[in-house]
């Protein structure tokens, strides 16, 4: 019915001949010619060669500044990766939960109470005089005390004037 028939075998199409071509013998050219086409191409390359040549010229310069230019960011950038990697190792200090007691300390005036706070102070000229001549009082009156009593004294002394001055750099904050 629908089926598909086979198609009939084609028929060969008809043979044609084939004209033999010819050869092209080249044709002779004269030797001006070919000295001229050498001529010219020699010319094109010796420009092009040229042209190269001031471009290298032109690039070199700016090929250097651009090296320079590289370093300087590159030491730029050490720099900041430095400053990176201290910050980086400060924001984890700051998020370690053990070391929050001592980052209030630092960011704050308030101590632990049980924490002893100690204040360096410079003594003053007047506070140096006073204290060797009261170091020096000892030997000078003849008394029988030795050396090694004179530097107690003299411990008592600083502690005293350490203690007051302590006491008035807390009042005075």
């Amino acid at each position: 019915m629908n089926a598909l028939q086979p198609l009939p075998p084609a028929a060969s199409p008809p043979q044609r001949r084939v004209k033999p071509r010819l050869r092209q013998r080249p044709r002779p050219r004269s030797h001006q010619t070919v000295v001229t086409e050498i001529t010219v191409k020699l010319a094109v390359n010796g420009l092009l060669a040229g042209v190269a040549i001031i471009a290298l010229a032109k690039l070199i310069p700016y090929n250097l500044q651009q090296r320079e230019e590289l370093s300087q960011l590159q030491a730029e950038v050490t720099e900041v990766q430095q400053r990176v990697d201290i910050l980086q190792a400060d924001l984890d200090r700051q998020l370690d939960p053990q070391q929050a007691s001592s980052i209030m300390q630092e960011q704050s005036y308030r101590v632990d109470p049980n924490q002893r706070q100690v204040v360096w102070l410079t003594p003053s000229t007047e506070t140096a005089q006073n204290s060797s001549e009261a170091s020096q009082e000892p030997l000078q009156q003849g008394a029988t005390h030795s050396t090694d009593q004179a530097v107690p004294q003299q411990a008592e002394i600083d502690s005293a004037r350490y203690h007051t001055a302590a006491y008035r750099n807390l009042q005075a904050r």
